[in-house]
């Protein structure tokens, strides 16, 4: 089984599908468990959005510094095998937490090593896909995070949470990511970026490495992260402190909420991808980033009805099935490849130390001032910004450009 062959990109894409879903597995288990932590820590909404946003910024900080550091020396097989172990580790570490404290550490922590594996992951994927099945396999890669963190996640955890405590939650976890790591080392290949767009195979210069920033696609996808990475943790931090609280949901029924959420997650974001390789990136992108309100909003103001609850869960997560566009699909298709990984990288960056720290910090405090209800308005407000943004990015699908030859980093 040779490196780029058929056969070994579908076994690669699988092993890559694990390992970027238990990322988010491993990153979302808080949110889930935070019912159970926040009453053993004695935690309030603030603490509990400070927890949710320290993760995000040292998580979007990892993220460029480790992903550069991965396209200049051209190691990425190594550092994404060293990342895998380390989140994992951390995960196990978070069982042993004792106080508010220790908690914020152990999240600084885990958001340092998870950083690093969502770019390495992405960039692997484009190097390693043919063109025509570019755009499905990194939707599907990135799906992974809605089906394992939210479907199987909280199917998981609140039941060994319920019933073994939620430290116990945490050290389970922590042994899938321990595995992927050796089995990584034994398929995965060093990725080769030289048949990407008929690319040299030479090393980047820094020169070449700072003109990514110049790039219009870049910098408004930049933006256009911070007030998705608002939206979305905003309403994932809190929707089950909502349920619970606000609509005083059962534990199964905020099970069946919040897997449905990851179900719609996992299905959009492979279908959104698979729709843009047909109509093009920019309208897919426009016409679900709009769509993106809707679920916040739904939530807010219709939630008397449960099977209506469920059915909306389901439908408008299509707005989130946009996020492969704007942070891996635009971006890698708007540089040349070897530089996919910085590119995606700094778009992250900048969504999780801003949108990633500030929407749950913001929606915690506005949630101890008013209610649970406010995290969910803050969402949808962060949802409208994002969709007035990708109003200006640039269309990129190769079968949509004029120009279809290799893009130069000056010109585009």
């Amino acid at each position: 089984m040779t490196s780029n062959s058929p056969k070994y990109e579908k076994t690669l894409l699988v092993i890559l599908f694990l390992a970027f879903g238990l990322v988010f597995m491993d990153r979302m288990s808080f949110n889930f468990l935070l019912p159970f932590i926040t009453k053993d820590l004695g935690m309030n909404n603030s603490q509990s959005g400070l927890v949710l946003g320290v993760l995000s910024a040292f998580f979007g900080l990892s993220t460029l510094v480790f992903s550069s550091l991965s396209d200049l020396l051209g190691a990425k097989k190594k550092m994404l095998i060293v990342f895998v172990c380390l989140f994992s580790v951390a995960t196990l570490a978070a069982g042993f937490i004792s106080s508010f404290a220790s908690l914020v550490v152990i999240r600084a922590i885990m958001g340092t090593t998870e950083g690093p594996v969502i770019p390495l992951i992405l960039s692997t994927v484009l190097a390693e896909s043919r063109q025509e099945r570019r755009g499905f396999n990194m939707g599907l890669i990135k799906s992974a995070g809605p089906l394992m963190s939210a479907v199987l996640a909280p199917l998981i955890l609140i039941p060994i949470a319920t019933h073994y405590g939620w430290r116990t939650s945490f050290y389970l976890l922590a042994v899938p990511g321990l595995v992927l790591a050796l089995v990584l080392a034994k398929v995965m290949r060093e990725p080769v970026f030289a048949h990407v767009a008929g690319e040299a195979a030479a090393r980047p210069t820094f020169v070449e490495y700072r003109g990514i920033f110049k790039l219009r696609n870049i910098w408004l996808g930049m933006a256009i992260s911070v007030f998705f990475t608002m939206y979305l943790t905003s309403f994932i931090g809190f929707i089950p402190l909502f349920l619970d609280k606000i609509l005083r949901y059962t534990q199964g029924q905020s099970t069946v909420y919040l897997s449905l959420f990851g179900i719609g997650g996992f299905l959009w974001m492979c279908l959104v991808p698979l729709i843009s390789d047909r109509f093009g990136r920019k309208p897919t992108l426009v016409a679900f980033a709009l769509l993106a309100v809707l679920l916040p909003v739904g939530a807010a103001s219709f939630n008397a009805n449960y099977p209506l609850m469920l059915l909306m869960v389901l439908v408008l997560t299509c707005g989130i099935g946009y996020m492969p566009l704007y942070d891996s699909i635009i971006p890698a298709e708007s540089v040349p490849p070897k530089f996919a990984a910085s590119a995606m990288a700094s778009i992250v960056l900048v969504g999780e130390v801003i949108g990633g720290s500030l929407g749950p910090i913001i929606s915690g405090s506005l949630a101890d001032k008013y209610d649970l209800h406010a995290p969910l308005w803050v969402a949808a407000f962060a949802a409208g910004m994002a969709f007035l943004l990708t109003l200006g990015i640039r269309e990129t699908a190769p079968a949509k450009r004029r120009d279809t030859s290799p893009q130069v980093l000056a010109s585009y």
